[in-house]
């Protein structure tokens, strides 16, 4: 019985997403090498650039945005916290800070309450796991010392607004 060694291509389609270590095999180089290139940094003869490349192009690899935030420990995504998406509001709000996020070269994640302030709690704890630049908030039932607790001011500057039509003060 033979068994045929899998290539790095075959091995990565196996998986939903292509590793570093999936390009660095399939380019016949080390993982350094693969995210010199990926970072565009200098060091790396254009040959070797090259055959990464066409790896990164054939195995469809896209960077671990997360890694790439913890190894350089800066952030490029706001949060928002909203009631629902579905209430047109909402849904405008969150697509005109998207597009300004975009334009600034942020990414946007969203989370929303349900109009439910226990789900609003888990959400927020959800979205400061997150390494973010700010975060946008609108509360249905954030106390003070909770909102205090998740947005130190040292961390990233955070807004916080009523939903239209709230009575809250």
């Amino acid at each position: 019985m033979t068994h045929e060694r899998e290539t790095a291509a075959e091995a990565a389609a196996a998986r939903p997403r292509a590793r570093l270590i999936d390009v660095a095999t399939a380019a016949g180089v080390s993982p350094k090498t693969v995210s010199r290139v990926i970072n565009d940094e200098a060091g790396v003869l254009p040959g070797t650039r090259e055959r990464v490349l066409r790896a990164v192009r054939d195995l469809g690899f896209v960077p671990d945005r997360s890694a790439r935030e913890l190894k350089r420990r800066d952030a490029d995504t706001i949060g928002i916290l909203i009631d629902a998406i579905s209430d047109p509001f909402f849904a405008a709000f969150v697509s005109v800070i998207e597009e300004l996020a975009v334009a600034e070269g942020l990414s946007v994640i969203f989370a929303s309450t349900g109009y439910d302030a226990a789900r609003e709690s888990v959400q927020l704890d959800r979205l400061t796991g997150h390494r973010l630049v700010g975060l946008i908030v609108a509360p249905v039932a954030v106390s003070a010392s909770t909102w205090r607790r998740c947005a130190p001011a040292s961390r990233w500057p955070a807004s916080t607004g009523c939903a239209r039509g709230s009575t809250r003060s």
